[in-house]
């Protein structure tokens, strides 16, 4: 016999959804987010209003979780005063929907325990969804919840982030059947998921082995905290590259091979012709890297890059930014928009997207995966199968978002990026979060917010063969799910049909 639940007005579900946010970063607490999930499934069953609850639910998640989108507004006030509301309404509202539509879905509930299998694959299949349409924004998908025991995080080497949030989903959907039902089987099988979930990580932390080249190539972070409103201030330009310069060439008889800068660390419009590569070259020894971001103009257009030089001001190699934020780097349907983007650096127009790349393959070097900023929190780009590598390099400016939970979850996010990929991530920003994950997503070097910082470190190891989710990517696990959620909509249809015949 369910019990029947009380309190499952709007309000309550708005703010359960907005409880649910404190299980992400930089708070990590996940009973949050599973107790508010386990109340959201334990409501729809007694409620009409299932898309009106999701939604709440939603939104409510949606605004803890992204209430700092106000900031980069703010930087540029008053120019874009008047959109701060509708960033704080529309983003969120939409977001909501996909939780709206997850919760309309479950229609079918059962006594033993298959209510929560369609829950929780219904709800990730519309994680995923959100994730690609309208170019995608996979930012609070629930396995991101995960932050200890790492070896719950190691469910993302198989089924990727959307598997760790199925079993997420599922486990909370599970606790809330243990309540509604009044059965022990329900709260039985979550113990039982859980400890499945934390012997298989644990398995794969003690079984898999990494591949560290010997001696590993020491790599310099650099994080300049060079604040947003003065970033590109033309009478602070010198000064700011003088800060990365004097940050990363001490006196020293031993500089290290790599020299990281985060997203546009030079102030200047890079030009390979103007010198500028050639100047900074002559800060390199014989054999040091440097690779920096920069903004670049070829032709007409804008690109946002990463580029690798070395001590003969010779450009390595260089990768254009191809998943562009909508708004900050580009006004999508701009002629149809009258606003402008948020960045307007060096008055160039809208950001111009780049091929993806194949392999950094620079000398001496394990072979370089590329991203900037935006561009971590999609592992469908990364194209893990086809370029997989020995590391990956993301290069973000954070300072856009001040001390709010943004800097924490996109660090957070890129951590999920190497434990799919099997290879240790570096993560180098402005003003923090700058860091470095291994391949199994232990943070081995991390700096503070907002503080000018430098350390060397040795490149962790790769793992020695590729992960399962490096072959199969997202779609198996959603095709399984849709085709598991359509299997049991027809199970729990044949079966309402039956009681309905029966005299």
């Amino acid at each position: 016999m369910k019990t029947r639940l009380r309190g499952g007005s709007s309000l309550s579900a708005f703010m359960w959804g907005g409880f649910s946010g404190l299980g992400f970063a930089p708070w990590h607490l996940t009973p949050c987010l599973l107790l508010s999930f386990a109340w959201l499934y334990g409501h729809l069953c007694t409620t009409p209003h299932r898309f009106r609850r999701g939604w709440c639910f939603g939104f409510g998640q949606a605004l803890a979780c992204l209430y700092w989108l106000y900031e980069p507004l703010t930087l540029h006030w008053p120019r874009f005063c008047a959109l701060i509301p509708a960033a704080m309404l529309l983003l969120p509202g939409y977001i909501a929907l996909y939780a709206g539509l997850a919760a309309h879905l479950q229609r079918h509930f059962s006594p033993w325990g298959l209510g929560p299998l369609l829950f929780a694959s219904q709800w990730v299949i519309l994680e995923w969804v959100l994730g690609h349409l309208l170019t995608g924004f996979p930012w609070t998908l629930a396995g991101y919840t995960w932050n200890t025991p790492l070896a719950i995080l190691q469910i993302a080497a198989y089924g990727g982030i959307y598997g760790l949030s199925f079993f997420t989903v599922l486990l909370s959907a599970l606790m809330g059947e243990a309540f509604l039902a009044r059965r022990k089987l329900p709260a039985l099988a979550a113990g039982l998921l859980s400890l499945v979930g934390y012997a298989g990580g644990e398995w794969r932390l003690h079984t898999v082995s990494c591949l560290v080249s010997a001696p590993p190539p020491m790599l310099r972070l650099v994080q300049g905290n060079i604040p947003q409103e003065v970033k590109w201030r033309r009478d602070l330009k010198e000064q700011h590259l003088e800060t990365y310069l004097r940050l990363s060439f001490p006196d020293e008889k031993t500089p290290p091979q790599i020299v990281l800068w985060p997203e546009a660390a030079l102030p200047f419009l890079f030009d390979e012709q103007s010198g500028l590569a050639s100047f900074l070259g002559g800060f390199l020894g014989p054999s040091q890297i440097l690779i920096t971001g920069a903004m670049r103009k070829e032709g007409k257009e804008a690109r946002n890059s990463l580029i690798a030089i070395n001590a003969s001001g010779k450009v390595l190699a260089l990768y254009d930014k191809h998943h562009l934020l909508p708004f900050g780097e580009y006004v999508p349907c701009a002629h149809l928009l009258p606003i402008q983007r948020v960045a307007q650096e060096f008055g160039l127009a809208d950001t111009s997207p780049g091929e993806p790349d194949p392999l950094w393959t620079l000398p001496d070097l394990p072979p370089l995966l590329p991203s900037i900023c935006y561009e971590i929190i999609f592992p469908h780009d990364l194209r893990f199968k086809e370029r997989r590598g020995a590391w990956m390099l993301n290069v973000s400016n954070d300072a856009w978002f001040g001390h709010s939970s943004e800097p924490h979850h996109h660090a957070h996010i890129g951590r999920f990026r190497a434990i799919e990929a099997g290879v240790p991530l570096v993560h180098v920003t402005n003003t923090g979060k700058t860091g470095i994950y291994s391949a199994f997503g232990e943070e081995v070097a991390a700096f503070p917010l907002f503080t000018r910082r430098v350390q060397d470190h040795p490149l962790p190891g790769c793992t020695q063969h590729p992960t399962f989710f490096s072959y199969l990517g997202s779609f198996p696990l959603i095709a399984l799910l849709g085709l598991m959620s359509i299997g049991l909509h027809c199970l729990f249809w044949k079966r309402s049909k039956a009681q309905k015949i029966q005299p």
